[in-house]
Formats: structure tokens, C-alpha cells, sequence
């Protein structure tokens, strides 16, 4: 049974409590603004060069190696990582950007892009900067669009969190930060990696944030680091100046004290970490973190059953199709996860116990809405859909049914309640 999370019932008053930094506290970005077609009309030149971009890369994999004269390993394989991004995303027009997010980050990796061909391809130097400079100049027009300025001076910041939530098959509370969420927050980027693992045939390695989740919870607090991973936030984490903070910093200055070499037999301990100066004790930050970690490694146990196919890309392209290409579908049908609408007060689930799972929830007068699951048959190497039309689910459900007394309504798709 999992366990009932009341702030479901009221998620506006789900609050952080954050602080401006320093450099960049007079704005905020809000991605989610109306991108008018005149802007896309303004860029058309814009857009015609990124496919030139892409022409030039083509086939860069088998004649570039680590001994190019023009790029340094760790620069190949920055461009390795574009060049896998590109697959993951549509760029043929404009209208795939539902928000200003994927279009700031798709034109921020071109135009890093075209640093590394302009060394690459020194015939097209000339073309090459003037792509980077009216990139450049779209990415500032982008961000005076998304950019509104804060009403007032205070530090201090009281950040709502979107209603954007789900319960993770391990049962943790997550949000995926709604429209304006992080990338890694959300679970794109690991989900991109994870589907360029299994397209490559390739498999998704044994990801777990158990120790990570267990020593944050057991610490007590969340770090900056850890905070920004999850939001990569505008915002910071306000430090209380707690004992043990104070503590830390002493510990971190003697550290810095220390010459080259003892710094470097620390750093070579098992178990050294510099102290974490930048903290929060506030539960909900810490709800928030937790529940991004353990989604994070639910999402990549999930795509470890298919490890051992011979068929990876079909499979994974299967699963996006049954999905209609929807992730949050992914998450459900596949992934084993539970949509959370608070509005409507509604879970979605694809689990088959999903009314005993749920029990504390209907009791409190929330609704269950039972979708088919995605289904990795290891036996036939392939996906399927949940037949809930079958003889043995439809008694199942029946038999699931008859022993509900709950106060909370069931839907179940393709059955009459």
C-alpha cells in the first residue's frame, strides 16, 4: 500500500523557501510564454543554417578520432554528445518547440557546435562564425522574450511548486518540475540516455540512487549541489548557520589550508568529501530531491528488464510508439509509475493491485483511473499490451471490485463499473 501524502490534497501549499543569487536576482525566466510566428519568420535564416550544421556533421563519427589534430579527446567527446542529442530530437520545423526550454538548449548546443566544425572545416570558417553570431543574437532575443522582471528587492523567495506530480514505484513522492522543468529533473536527459543505450543496442547500465537517497536522509539536510542538479533553480538554498554548518566551514578552511599534496592523499580516502557548506533542512526540499533520485534509478531498473534482447531498438521504439511518443505515458504504462492529478483528485496507474495499492487514497475520496500496461515478455523478446478484455484480467478485476468498499471511484479502461 502506498503511502498517503496529504500535500496532494493541496499542492499549492507546497512552498519552498529559497533566496535570489546574487548576479542574477532581478529576473526570472518563465520558458512556458507564447513564441509568436514572427519571431520564427525573423530566424528563417536561422533555422536553413542548422540543417547546413547538420549536413556537415553527418558521417563525422568514422572520419574523426581522438589524434585529430583540431580537437582534444574531451572535445570529441562533447561533440559525440551533441551529435547524440541531435538523434533524440525533431529539428526539421519550428513548431516542435513547445516552450522556449528545448529551443534555449537546442540553439545553445549549436552554437557551441559550430565552434568545433569551424576548426574542423576551416573552408566554412566565415560561414561557420556569422551562423554562431545571429544564433547568439536569437538566443539574447529569446531570453528578453522569456524574461520577466521580479517586482521587488527582497532575498528572500517563497517558490511554489508546479502541480506536476507523480509516486514512484518505490513509492516516493516526485514532481517533475511541470513545463519549466530541468532537463534531469524531469527525466529527459536520463531518458534520452537510456533510449541511445537500447537504439545502439547497447545496455542501460545499473544506475541506483538507494545511497545517495539513504545518506541524504540520514544527514538530515540537501545539498546546493544536489538542489541544482534537480531545478538547475535561479534560486538558491538559504544556509542556516546551524553547529554543525559552522562546523563544516572550520573543516572546509583547514582544507583549503593544507598544501597540494595532503589535499590530494585526502582526496585519494574512500570515504573523503569536502564539506557541504551551502545546505537545507526544509522537508519538502528534501522530499523533492529524494523523489527526483528515486525516479531517476526506478526509471533505468525499468529499462534494465530488456538487457538481455537481441531486438533493444525495436523494443524501445515499440514502447514509444504504444505510447504515442508521450513520456509521461512511458512512465506509467511502462515504467510502473502513478500519475498524480490533484485537481481532479485522480491517481492513473497501470498496476493490476492498483485498488489495494491505493486503498488510503480512495478513502479519502480520490479516484483510480487503471490503464493497460506495457509488458516486456522476455520469453517471446518483445513488448505487448495488457489485454484487459482477457478472461483471466477481467476476473481479476471483478474479484477486485467485489472486495472494494472504499468511498472513491474506479475506472478501469474498456470496462463498465
Amino acid at each position: 500500500m502506498y503511502t498517503y501524502f496529504s500535500e496532494l490534497d493541496c499542492p499549492d501549499k507546497f512552498k519552498l523557501y529559497l533566496k535570489k543569487n546574487s548576479c542574477r536576482n532581478e529576473y526570472k525566466t518563465v520558458y512556458n510564454v507564447h513564441l509568436e510566428d514572427t519571431f520564427f519568420h525573423k530566424y528563417r535564416n536561422v533555422f536553413q543554417m542548422l540543417a547546413f550544421l547538420d549536413l556537415l556533421s553527418q558521417g563525422l563519427y568514422e572520419e574523426l578520432s581522438f589524434t585529430s589534430p583540431y580537437l582534444s579527446k574531451d572535445e570529441y567527446l562533447n561533440l559525440c554528445d551533441f551529435f547524440q542529442y541531435k538523434e533524440t530530437c525533431n529539428q526539421e520545423t519550428p513548431t516542435f518547440f513547445s516552450n522556449g526550454y528545448d529551443l534555449h538548449y537546442l540553439l545553445t548546443q549549436y552554437a557551441d557546435c559550430c565552434k568545433y566544425l569551424t576548426d574542423i572545416f576551416p573552408q566554412f570558417q566565415e560561414i561557420l562564425m556569422s551562423t554562431e553570431k545571429e544564433i547568439q543574437s536569437m538566443l539574447k532575443d529569446l531570453e528578453n522574450k522569456t524574461s520577466i522582471l521580479l517586482p521587488d528587492n527582497n532575498n528572500g523567495v517563497v517558490f511554489t511548486c508546479e502541480n506536476a506530480w507523480f509516486l514512484t514505484p518505490s513509492g516516493y513522492l516526485y514532481n517533475t518540475g511541470g513545463e519549466d522543468g530541468h532537463r534531469n529533473g524531469n527525466l529527459s536527459v536520463p531518458f534520452s540516455k537510456i533510449y541511445n543505450f537500447l537504439l545502439q543496442g547497447e545496455k542501460v547500465p545499473n544506475t541506483s540512487n538507494y545511497q545517495k537517497i539513504k545518506n541524504i536522509l540520514n544527514l538530515g539536510f540537501v545539498t546546493s549541489e544536489e538542489f541544482q542538479n534537480y531545478t538547475n533553480s535561479v534560486y538558491s538554498l538559504p544556509t542556516i548557520l546551524t553547529p554543525e554548518v559552522e562546523d563544516d566551514i572550520m573543516r572546509y578552511y583547514r582544507i583549503m589550508n593544507l598544501s597540494p599534496s595532503e589535499q590530494e592523499q585526502l582526496l585519494q580516502k574512500k570515504d573523503f568529501s569536502f564539506p557541504a557548506l551551502e545546505r537545507s533542512y526544509q522537508p519538502n526540499i528534501i522530499k523533492l530531491v529524494v523523489g527526483h533520485l528515486a525516479a531517476e534509478g526506478d526509471l533505468f531498473h525499468s529499462f534494465q528488464k530488456v538487457n538481455t534482447s537481441h531486438k533493444k531498438k525495436e523494443i524501445i521504439q515499440k514502447i514509444y510508439t504504444f505510447s504515442n511518443q508521450d513520456f509521461s505515458d512511458v512512465l506509467v504504462r511502462y515504467c510502473g509509475f502513478h500519475k498524480v492529478e490533484s485537481c481532479e483528485k485522480k491517481i492513473t496507474t497501470s498496476s493490476l493491485y492498483g485498488i489495494q495499492e491505493f486503498k488510503e487514497y480512495l478513502n479519502h475520496g480520490w479516484s483510480l483511473y487503471i490503464i493497460p500496461k506495457i509488458v516486456y515478455d522476455a520469453t517471446l523478446d518483445d513488448v505487448h499490451e495488457m489485454n484487459f478484455s482477457s478472461y483471466f484480467i477481467d476476473c481479476h478485476f471483478d474479484k477486485e471490485l467485489s472486495n472494494y468498499d472504499g468511498k472513491g471511484k474506479i475506472l478501469i479502461r474498456g470496462k463498465n463499473i
